[in-house]
């Protein structure tokens, strides 16, 4: 017998990415070994990227901003509005 499809709750969803992160935080840190880790500056990888993310985003945002705001901006032509010239004819 099938389970009927809901829509699933916020907290379901939000439980269910703490455990996709958890367990294998758990398992990675219960197989630990006295191996180094290599010699990455990983914080400083991950700073990289956070920053490339956010110029990435506010350009983004900003090309959005003008094409919304050039578009709100373009006049209508008297033959889209139903003006003089146009081939809509009202009764």
């Amino acid at each position: 017998m099938a389970q009927s499809q809901k829509p699933v709750c916020a907290v379901c969803i939000r439980i269910r990415w703490f455990l996709l992160f958890a367990v294998p935080l758990v398992v990675l840190m219960g197989t630990q070994t006295d191996m180094q880790p290599p010699e990455i500056p990983l914080h400083e990888i991950v700073a990289q990227g956070i920053l490339l993310a956010l110029v990435v985003v506010l350009g983004w945002r900003i090309v959005e901003y003008r094409s919304i705001r050039s578009f709100s901006e373009t006049p209508i032509s008297p033959s889209l509005r139903g003006g003089e010239g146009s081939e809509i004819q009202t009764r």
